[in-house]
This record gives structure tokens, C-alpha cells and sequence, in this order.
């Protein structure tokens, strides 16, 4: 993920990586390695990672350059 996104430049870069570490406090709970606080913790990385990948996606526009071509003006 935190590779794909780099595409979009270095906001969605961070929310890859925290994307990353939201899905690596799954995998300790589902290892068994529980501690106070790792749910709520997921969440919020979750959160902040879907929020720095759609702010940086949306101020970017398309990087595939689907975006509307723009009429000529002569």
C-alpha cells in the first residue's frame, strides 16, 4: 500500500505507512500479542490513513490523467 500510494507524492506516501501500521496492530491482535488500547489505536491509525490517502488522491485529481479534457479556447 504505503508503495502504490508514493505515486501521489508524499501525503499518501504517510498514509500508506500509517495504513501499514493500522493493518500490522491487526495482525498482533490476530498473533495473540493483545495489549490496552490496540483497537482503539487500529481505529484511529485506520482513520488517519484512509483521511492523508483521500485528501492527497482528491488535491492531486487524477494521476492516470482521466481526468475531463478542457475545451480549447481560440
Amino acid at each position: 500500500m504505503a508503495l502504490t500510494a508514493r505515486v501521489l507524492g508524499p501525503k499518501a506516501l504517510w498514509g500508506g505507512l500509517v495504513f501499514v501500521a493500522s493493518d500490522s496492530l491487526i495482525g498482533l491482535g490476530s498473533a495473540g500479542l493483545d495489549f490496552p488500547g490496540r483497537s482503539t489505536l487500529c481505529m484511529a491509525t485506520y482513520i488517519a490513513a484512509l483521511a492523508l490517502l483521500v485528501t492527497s488522491f482528491t488535491t492531486q485529481g487524477s494521476p492516470h490523467g482521466n481526468a475531463p479534457a478542457r475545451e480549447a479556447t481560440a
